[in-house]
């Protein structure tokens, strides 16, 4: 009874926890984590307090692993920038991940009192947990998810069996830790919006990432999200053309993406010569917009190394007096902000220019301040009628397109082209909402003016 005891508490329990959480919350964890077997295995020589402290540890390094690609982070990504976590708020942001955690702190108890037993059966419980250890190791050999490149592209189930916690841990956090440069890959040019420029650069260009703007999967969501831009069928002076690019990973990988064309795997100080700094060598002004503090993401570090020679963040908005918006990551409203790239366009001057923003209101979680001026009616389908944070979420993303409208069809602009891309999909914990966007595309859009006067005036070699 002591054995079967035991292989509930390290071989189902864990693992039955995570699969009921996946039904609530978008989790893609493998079926077994081996790292509850093995401390089983030892269990029986270990006091009952260290088998306990040993459980939990074991189920917060689960948990973790398997909360951060909800948010398209990557173990690597928050090792580097785990920091930037204090800059944002926590009741808002965090209280959903508290509750998901509960478990964990309910299994130290439950741990400790299940192993108040003197009799142990030590040769049994390791008997049979290293049977069970053996069969999920070669359960998931011979479906090709395993670490062993055997029968890599014959997988006969759709999910990874089984993987270690601990051992992704510590090689991810070694390679983090000790790495001595950057490691990204080059994109081709149909892997990000800028790669629509083909290397030849207008004399004016703004660029614009809109945070969380995935690619609706309901054409009725993509449509009615667009509409702000549809205006600009009627305006002569203009093209549009919409389409969708690859993402991967969290935002600063999106800015990565489509200020340098890479895909970087370590994040570090050596970036490749990015497109700022191409037309700042050009002679162009380079400016960068984005309504949050200078800190997150060492921003303050990296945008000058790509090549913006004047950056604005909160604490320079602050100072000009502009209005405060979001949940978790509150700073400043995106609609302030489109005003004053507007007035940048419009000023007397005919230098060449880059403008890029990095919006901020539409970073999840939202809140329903920031849809205020939006006039996207949620009423109009059924998913934002029934789901008050898709709408919210909606409404945020419709009203920057309709800033980015509005200053396209002022007469006064000269022409200017502009690409609006989103960084990657919603992160929503809900997988009811998730599953409206594809989780490997976000969409772009490329406006460009028509008339002959506005001919590219820099060439990247």
């Amino acid at each position: 009874m002591i054995c079967f005891k035991r292989i509930f508490l390290y071989g189902v329990l864990p693992n039955i926890v995570f699969l009921v959480l996946s039904k609530f919350f978008y989790m893609m964890r493998p079926l077994v984590n081996i790292d509850y077997l093995l401390l089983g295995m030892v269990a029986p020589w270990l006091h009952p307090g260290t088998i306990a402290l040993a459980f939990g540890f074991i189920f917060f390094n689960d948990f973790f692993l398997n909360l951060l690609p909800i948010y398209h982070f990557q173990l690597t990504d928050f090792l580097s920038s785990y920091g930037a976590l204090k800059y944002t708020h926590y009741s808002a942001l965090h209280w959903k991940i508290t509750k998901m955690a509960l478990p964990i702190f309910a299994s130290v108890p439950l741990v400790y009192w299940l192993e108040k037993n003197p009799n142990r059966q030590r040769i049994a419980t390791v008997g049979l947990l290293s049977g069970i250890l053996v069969f999920v190791c070669l359960l998931d050999i011979a479906n090709g998810t395993s670490y062993i490149p055997i029968r890599s592209s014959a997988s006969f189930l759709d999910f990874n069996v089984a993987n270690s916690g601990f051992r992704k841990t510590f090689y991810t956090s070694k390679e983090t830790l000790f790495r001595k440069k950057s490691d990204f890959n080059r994109l081709n040019p149909d892997e990000y919006a800028t790669g629509q420029l083909h290397h030849v650069y207008p004399k004016r260009l703004v660029i614009v990432i809109v945070e969380s703007m995935g690619y609706f999967l309901k054409p009725e969501l993509k449509e009615q999200l667009f509409e702000p831009l549809e205006k600009l069928k009627f305006n002569n002076n203009y093209s549009m053309t919409i389409g969708s690019v690859p993402f991967d990973g969290m935002t600063r990988d999106g800015e990565l993406r489509e200020l340098c064309g890479i895909r970087m795997w370590n994040f570090g100080n050596e970036i490749p010569d990015c497109l700022p700094k191409i037309l700042s060598q050009k002679g162009y002004e380079t400016i960068s917009y984005h309504g949050f503090t200078n800190q997150f993401f060492n921003r303050y570090q990296w945008y000058p190394i790509v090549g913006f020679k004047h950056s604005f963040f909160a604490e320079e908005f602050q100072a000009l007096g502009l209005r405060s918006c979001g949940s978790g990551f509150r700073g400043i409203c995106d609609s302030d902000i489109a005003k004053l790239i507007r007035q940048e366009l419009l000023r007397p001057g005919d230098n060449p220019k880059l403008l890029y923003w990095m919006t901020l209101n539409s970073h999840v979680p939202v809140e329903k301040e920031s849809a205020i001026e939006s006039n996207y009616d949620c009423k109009r389908n059924k998913f934002t009628a029934n789901d008050s944070t898709l709408c919210i979420h909606t409404s945020i993303i419709h009203l920057v397109l309709s800033k980015i409208t509005e200053i396209i069809n002022d007469p006064k602009l000269p022409p200017t082209t502009f690409l609006i891309v989103g960084d990657h999909s919603p992160p929503f914990m809900i997988p009811e909402r998730r599953i409206l966007y594809s989780n490997k595309l976000v969409p772009f859009v490329y406006v460009s003016p028509k008339s002959n006067s506005h001919q590219s005036l820099a060439k990247a070699n």
